[in-house]
Order: structure tokens, then C-alpha cells, then sequence
């Protein structure tokens, strides 16, 4: 992964010249167009041309990505010290390690004119008052701005090479326990020296046999004896095609006591199915009913199906960054399955470098010159399906691309795309017809964030009542607008999308589902019945989140749930009631997602009943908006404690990622801390914000898993305790646990693994310390007359005796069901420390007493040396060694 190398041409010298990856250096200028091998040796700018890159190495996003030329404001926003980049600068950069699906060389990027003008192919129209042709650079080019480990690469490999030090309880207490034993060995050690001395042994006799001790009491095989149940749970969760790169985790899972999943991809199916569509009727200000059939809403458009007005099946066929590349559908998944339902093509221009042509890809036929010139403007054209009537396909289908049916066909071509931005929580496209002036402009995005971007005369009357039923069923819904530019092509180009973004024309829905895995209901049963609590961290709309909880069991059916909403205070506030942070004045209110009238305490969170309520937490963006009231007595009206849920305990909270950014900024630690405490779904959250929440539970003294499909999910999966991917990109690699399988079953996998571990360790480990104890009494007993073991019984003991049953204790197999109570995570608890020390007192009195009891028989005689030469040596034959080797083994 880590070692890489190919070679690329590269511009020194106002030369092209080829040169091995390993020699670019920042500022180089190399071409992407035509490497020989498709991934990308260094992180870089891009200047000319397109491209589009599979980044899924680093983020474990499986969606392509669009690579766009930078442009000078992007040169003075960037910070290369930064290991990642807003979205509006990574657009224009290539990072190390990521894989080129295709490069074009069809974009005029940074350089301009001049910097292309010695190497590039551009053509002119013959007649001044047609428009420029675009000018096509023969290559497609970037700067060189980092490489080796300062890429984003190298930061990955870095990660993995010195990953996080995790401290565990059971490593600290071994280390406090060793030490103990250290100086019950140095104890002996002095004792057995001072008593050689008396007996008149020989100077090396007594620091050989003194020394010995210390190997007794700590042993070496003590490490190992601990590592062998870790390795053997490591080979079982191999062959259940789960990967580990820190084998000191194996211990932890058996820790776990609260896991975190995402939802897209770990609870529910990666990809989404359309539902249907729901349109817009102009004349009743409703929307119509929702239908699969894109037949029937032509049909139900009537007049405004034209290509002089808005139609959301235009919308549905334009507003997406799809890309063809070999007749694929490259995009995200969402855009892709919503152009897919309109059962519309993709047709894309290609530059041809050698013969200086465009070629564009269409089903049959062929275009006029002026046809193929007109759409050199708009390198990418959607285009209906081609009714065939009266059985007339043939002949109708061999003039489809005629000139004719160029003019009168419905296609659009895409003039422009501003991509898909998470912070504004949209996307644009400019689209207009070949052969017509004007253009269209479509929006789609989050319904919340459409609504505030349209006209307040075209939201349909049941908006708010027909998203919340959806978002309550757990469905994802994308809206979509737009509206009509009567400006040029040339001013097309020039729009931003500030300008495009206002005034729109809402169209309707598009609604998706997401269904659960098959496994999922059944581990979260099998969690919760372990009690180990689960709670969802996705960045999924709440509504969402919490419907797919409760069908996934991580809500139970008798839970209720609270939404928060985020009030702005005026003079008279709420803040200086509770004595809070009065300059602020904000506050967050917790209404009952199925009872409004039910609230929280902002502060102590207990449940309240009230008569009338100020705010709404069922508005449409919960998780965003701010509620602005200035009389806090107006938030609850005739408030009282509900003191049946106050009892039961029986609520919880689902927390947005604003609400959640504002608990960590704002509010005290002690209400923080409160909130989520009590949150199960934590919805709308970034991946850094989840990565937060897992140091926050760690924080707390939980040990916390987390499992993903690494899609954004990278900073979690390293923050937890425990991190589980489900993805098989390299980026997944940073996580401890990594699984091939596409279900949360390995979770419970892991656990079942990670208390056997656990357990095998402490086993393993009494039994060490036991067995060490025990041969210290034993040692120490035969040195009081100058007596010991020999080395042959020295090998048999830790050959035959202690490593088979080391040996067979760490190849016990995991109990079959997550057990309620978990295995103890210290060795200096009481109860592993109260059996292990009465066992070493059982054994040592009980030696003692077969120590008297030989030395009362009749055949007893003093153990004394049978060679005069041995005079000096410790004596290994004798009764005592007889039976202090014997009983140890029985």
C-alpha cells in the first residue's frame, strides 16, 4: 500500500519530459491524461482538463469524484499544511493514492489562453458571428503540491504505522502485578543468598541459584501466556473474514459496553430504491399523488411539459453529476437511480487529440456539422426516451440524430454544474436546449433548504404534512426546483450560484427507501440483550434516523422520543431564569416527537406536561433552524412535572449535529453531559463531529465500539475504542477491525471474540502467577538446606505441564450468546485476587504439611551429597525434592 512508484511526464524546462514518481518535487507540472498507470503519484492541483477519481482509498466513498481546473481564488484559500480541504477547495485537487476513472482534456482551466497557447488544439468558427468553439488543451495537467508522507496518503500510511496509543486496564494491572511479583522475587532473592552463605555454597552457586528465583516468580513465558488467547481469537475472526491490524484490541471488545452504528450502508442497504414521485399541481397549490410511473406525470403536466417551461422530469433527467464513462453511469448512487427512473440516456463529448475532432457518442444516426458545432458547447446532453408509434420503430429509430428531430427533440444539454455541497445541502445544474435560447435552472436538494430557496406562492398548501408523514416512515425525500433564464450562453457561463439559487419554482419530490439489512433487527435484539446499549450516528435527516432506530430495535416501541429545537431568546430570556450564560441567549427545548405538548427541562431534563407550547420541534429542519422568541413565558404554559415518565425513565433524546455542535460550545459540561447521556439517534452529524462523540463517550469511561461502512465514517472508526469497518477500501485499513462481510453480524463476532480474549488472558494469567507462586514455595523450601530442582525438572514442568494447559485454556471456543454480564477488565480486583491468593496459600500449607509428614517416616534421611566433588553444589536428589516436584504436578 505504502510503497509506490510509476512513471509520468512531467513539464521542465518548457520540455515534456518522462521521469519515475518518486523524483516529482512541489512545483513540477505533470500531465494526468496519459499516466501509465491509473493512480495518482502525489497530491496536486489540477490546471487544465477534467478528470474523474475514485477516492474511496482515503475516504471510503465508493462515488466517484469530479475533478474541476482551480482557479486563482483557490491558490490563495489553500493551506497545504491542512492533511484535508473544504469541499470547495478538494474539488480542484488530486490527492495521492486516489485512481483516475477518466481524464478529459476538454476544461480551459488556471493557466488560460497563454498558458496552452504552445500546446494546444483550439479552432475558430469561420463566421464571425457564430460563437467561439472552447479551446482543448492536449493534456490535462497539474501542479505538484505535496508528496511522499505529507500527502494525504502518506498520512493515511502514517496513521497505520503509529496508530493511537490506547491504554487498557488489564496492560496497566499486569504491569502492577509484575512489579508486586518483582519484589516478592528480590525478597527471595536476598533471603536464599544470606542462607547459601550460611551453608558454606560457593560464590557462584549462591548468585546462579539466587538469580534462578527471579526467573520463578516472573517468568518469561508470562507475556506469551497472555498473547495466546489473543492470538487464537484473531485466527477464528480470519476465518470469518474479519481483519485486524492492533491485536491489543482483541482484549477491549470484551469490554464494549456501548456500540455506535451508522445508518447508510452498516444498519440499512447501501443503495436507494425510487419510491416514486410526487409532482406539483400549479392550479390546486397541492401536490399530486405520488406515482412510479414517469408516464403519467407527462401526462399530468398538460401545457407545462414544453421546453419553454419548468418540468420536473427535466429536473429529474438534469440536476445530478453523472458522468458516462465506456457507456457506465458514473455518479452517486441517488443521482444515478433518479435518472435511471425517468428512463432518459446520457450522451457525453469526447475529444478526439489525434484527428482534432469532437466525438459524441448517440445511439444512431448522424448529425449536420452545425448540429455537432451547436453541441461542442455542451459537452454533456440528456435526452428522452424515442416513443415509437404504430409499430414504426425501425424507421423512426434510423432517423432519431437527423437534423429534423435534432430541432423538435426534448433533449437538454447541460450547460453548467455546481456540484453537490454538504453545508448548503444542494445542488444546480444550467441546462438548455440546443437549438433554443434561454436556459432552465434546476435545483434539488434537502426539502427544508429548497423551501426557503423558492417562492412562497409556489409551496404547495401540503408541504409540511406530506414531508413529515415521509420522513416519518423513515423514506429519504429530495426536492426539486427551478426557473427560467432568458440570458445568453455566454452570460449562462458567468452565473454563480447565488444567483441561480433564489426565486425558484418548487416542482416537487422525488422520494427514496432505505431498507434494513436482513441482520440487523437480530444483532441490536441481541445487544440490547446483552445490555449493550446502541445508538445510531448518521448524517441522515432526524426524522429518518429515528424511524430507522425503531424499526432496527436501537429505539424500543415504549420509548418515547424528544427533538430538540434551538430557541433564541430576547431580553427577557430563559438564560437569566436558569442563571445560564445570559450574553448567549439561546436554548434548547426538548418536545415529545409524538405529544407536543410534552417537553423537557432545558437544564435538569426531567419530563414535563404542559398546556400550550411556543415552538414546534416537528418544523421541517429541526436540526437547523433557530426559533427567535422573546418573552420566555410564552415557550410553556401551565407547566408540571409528568410524573409517570419521571418514574419509568423511559425516554430518550434524538440530538441534530447543530444542536449537538452547541452543547459542546456553549452549554455547561454538566447539561451537556446530561443530553447525551440520555441521546440515542444523533442525526445530521459530520464526520468529524462523530469522531467527537466517540472521544466524548470515552471520556465518560464507557468503552465504545463503533461500526461503518468507512463511507466519512474514517474519523469514528479511530476515535472509539473499538472501530469496525465494514468496507473493504484502504482507507478502512486505519480501523482496528475491518470486515469483508456487509452486515453488522461481525459485531457480535467481535464482542463473543473479544471476551473470550479477555477471559483467556486472565485465565492464562492466574495461571501463570499461580504456577509461579506455587514453584517459589517449592524453591525456596529446598534452598533452606541448600537443596532444588534440576534443570531437567525445570523443562518438564514448562514443557509437559504448563504450556499444554496454557495451550488448552486459550483454544476454549466463545460461549455462543452474548452473556448479560461481562468479564471482569482488572487483575487487582477483588475477586481475582482473593482466589489467587488462597490458592497459594492452600498449596503452601499444603506442602508443608507433606514436608512433615516425610520427614517422620522411618526410611527418611538428611539430604547430604553422595560425591565428595559436589561439595558446594545444591543438592538435587533427596526426599524433599521428591515430593515438592510431585504434589506441584498432582
Amino acid at each position: 500500500m505504502a510503497k509506490f512508484d510509476s512513471t509520468v511526464n512531467v513539464y521542465r524546462d518548457k520540455v515534456w519530459r518522462t521521469c519515475l514518481s518518486h523524483d516529482l518535487v512541489p512545483g513540477d507540472i505533470i500531465s494526468i491524461s496519459d499516466l501509465s498507470s491509473n493512480i495518482i503519484p502525489c497530491d496536486a492541483i489540477l490546471l487544465e482538463g477534467s478528470c474523474i477519481t475514485n477516492e474511496s482509498m482515503l475516504t471510503g466513498e465508493s462515488v466517484p469524484v469530479t475533478k474541476t481546473p482551480a482557479t486563482p481564488e483557490t491558490l490563495e484559500r489553500i493551506d497545504l499544511t491542512s492533511p484535508s480541504f473544504p469541499l470547495e477547495i478538494s474539488t480542484h485537487f488530486l490527492f495521492s493514492g486516489t485512481s483516475i476513472i477518466r481524464a478529459k482534456k476538454t476544461e480551459l482551466g488556471f493557466g488560460g489562453k497563454s498558458w496552452i497557447i504552445s500546446d494546444s488544439n483550439y479552432e475558430r468558427a469561420s463566421d464571425p458571428k457564430n460563437i467561439i468553439t472552447p479551446i482543448f488543451p492536449t493534456r490535462a495537467t497539474a501542479l505538484v503540491a505535496r508528496t511522499g508522507f505529507n500527502t494525504s496518503k502518506g498520512v493515511l500510511v502514517r496513521s497505520i504505522l503509529f496508530p493511537k496509543n490506547t491504554s487498557f486496564k488489564l496492560y496497566d494491572d499486569a504491569f502492577k502485578f509484575i512489579g508486586i511479583l518483582a519484589i516478592i522475587a528480590l525478597c527471595g532473592f536476598i533471603t536464599s543468598a544470606i542462607n547459601f552463605f550460611k551453608l558454606g555454597l560457593s560464590l557462584h552457586v549462591i548468585i546462579v541459584r539466587a538469580l534462578d528465583l527471579i526467573t520463578v516468580v516472573v517468568p518469561p513465558a508470562l507475556p506469551a501466556s497472555m498473547s495466546i488467547g489473543t492470538s487464537f481469537s484473531l485466527s477464528r475472526l480470519k476465518e470469518k473474514l474479519i481483519y485486524c491490524i492492533s491485536p491489543t484490541r482483541i482484549n477491549v471488545c470484551g469490554r464494549i459496553n456501548l456500540m455506535a452504528f451508522d445508518k447508510t450502508g452498516t444498519l440499512t442497504e447501501e443503495g436507494l430504491d425510487v419510491l416514486g414521485i410526487q409532482s406539483y399541481n400549479f392550479k390546486s397549490k397541492h401536490l399530486h399523488i405520488m406515482t412510479q410511473d414517469i408516464n403519467e406525470i407527462i401526462d399530468s403536466s398538460d401545457d407545462n411539459y414544453s421546453l419553454e417551461n419548468l418540468n420536473i422530469v427535466h429536473a429529474l433527467a438534469s440536476c445530478h453529476s453523472i458522468k458516462s464513462v465506456f457507456g457506465n453511469l458514473i455518479g452517486d448512487p441517488l443521482d444515478i437511480k433518479m435518472f435511471q427512473s425517468t428512463g432518459w440516456t446520457l450522451e457525453e463529448l469526447e475529444y478526439d487529440n489525434d484527428s482534432n475532432n469532437c466525438l459524441i457518442e448517440t445511439p444512431s444516426g448522424a448529425l449536420s456539422s452545425k448540429a455537432k458545432k451547436i453541441k461542442k458547447m455542451l459537452p454533456t446532453i440528456v435526452r428522452p426516451p424515442i416513443i415509437m408509434e404504430d409499430h414504426k420503430s425501425i424507421n423512426n429509430a434510423s432517423k432519431a440524430n437527423s437534423d429534423e428531430n435534432f430541432k423538435s427533440c426534448k433533449e437538454l444539454g447541460i450547460v453548467k454544474t455546481f456540484d453537490f455541497s454538504p453545508s448548503l445541502r444542494r445542488m444546480c445544474v444550467i441546462t438548455r436546449h440546443p437549438m433554443q435560447k434561454g436556459a432552465q435552472l434546476y435545483v434539488k436538494g434537502a426539502p427544508e433548504t429548497i423551501r426557503n430557496l423558492c417562492l412562497p406562492e409556489t409551496i404547495p398548501n401540503n408541504f409540511s404534512e406530506i414531508l413529515l408523514q415521509y420522513t416519518y416512515d423513515g423514506f429519504r425525500v429530495i426536492a426539486l426546483a427551478g426557473k427560467i433564464s432568458k440570458l445568453s450562453w455566454a452570460k449562462l457561463q458567468k452565473l454563480n450560484r447565488n444567483e441561480i439559487e433564489t426565486d425558484l419554482v418548487f416542482l416537487g419530490f422525488i422520494v427514496f427507501e432505505n431498507k434494513l439489512k436482513p441482520t440487523t433487527e437480530h444483532v441490536i435484539h441481541q445487544l440490547s440483550t446483552a445490555k449493550i446499549p446502541s445508538i445510531m450516528c448518521t448524517g441522515d435527516n432526524i426524522f429518518t434516523a429515528v424511524s430507522v432506530a425503531r424499526q432496527s430495535g436501537i429505539i424500543s416501541e415504549s420509548t418515547e422520543i424528544y427533538l430538540p429545537v434551538l430557541v433564541q431568546l430576547g431580553e427577557d430570556s430563559l438564560a437569566e431564569v436558569y442563571s445560564t450564560n445570559s450574553v448567549l441567549k439561546k436554548v434548547v427545548m426538548w418536545q415529545n416527537m409524538d405529544n407536543p405538548l410534552k417537553i423537557l427541562d432545558p437544564y435538569t431534563f426531567t419530563p414535563l406536561i404542559c398546556k400550550n407550547v411556543g415552538f414546534s420541534a416537528l418544523d421541517l429542519n429541526p436540526d437547523q433552524s433557530i426559533i427567535n422568541i422573546d418573552n420566555h413565558n410564552s415557550l410553556a404554559i401551565d407547566v408540571m412535572v409528568d410524573n409517570k415518565l419521571f418514574k419509568q425513565k423511559n425516554y430518550a433524546l434524538a440530538i441534530s449535529g447543530s444542536v449537538f455542535r452547541h452543547l459542546m460550545d456553549n452549554e455547561s459540561q454538566n447539561t451537556a453531559n446530561k443530553a447525551l447521556m440520555l441521546g440515542l439517534v444523533f442525526a445530521r452529524m459530520s464526520p468529524d463531529e462523530k469522531g467527537e462523540l466517540m472521544e466524548f463517550y470515552r471520556e465518560m469511561g464507557y468503552c465504545v465500539g463503533f461500526c461503518g461502512d468507512g463511507a466519512n465514517d474514517c474519523s469514528a472508526l479511530k476515535a472509539a475504542d473499538v472501530g469496525l469497518s465494514l468496507s473493504e477500501a484502504e482507507s478502512s485499513v486505519a480501523a482496528p477491525f475491518t470486515s469483508k462481510s456487509n452486515h453488522i453480524g461481525c459485531v457480535l463476532d467481535v464482542i463473543k471474540e473479544g471476551r473470550a480474549a479477555l477471559v483467556t488472558s486472565f485465565s492464562c494469567f492466574k495461571f501463570m502467577a499461580l504456577y509461579s507462586m506455587i514453584q517459589f514455595t517449592t524453591v525456596s523450601l529446598l534452598y533452606t538446606f541448600g537443596g532444588g530442582l534440576g534443570d531437567f525438572q525445570f523443562l518438564y514442568i514448562d514443557l509437559f505441564i504448563i504450556f499444554p494447559l496454557s495451550i488448552t485454556m486459550a483454544r476454549t471456543l466463545p460461549y455462543g450468546k452474548l452473556f448479560i454480564k461481562p468479564p471482569t477488565a482488572t487483575l487487582l480486583s477483588k475477586k481475582v485476587l482473593t482466589s489467587l491468593f488462597f490458592q497459594i496459600l492452600l498449596f503452601f500449607f499444603l506442602q508443608k504439611i507433606l514436608y512433615n509428614l516425610v520427614k517422620n517416616q522411618s526410611f527418611y534421611t538428611e539430604p547430604i551429597h553422595e560425591n565428595p566433588n559436589e561439595i558446594g553444589e545444591i543438592i538435587i536428589v533427596s526426599y524433599e525434592n521428591t515430593h515438592r516436584n510431585t504434589v506441584p504436578e498432582i
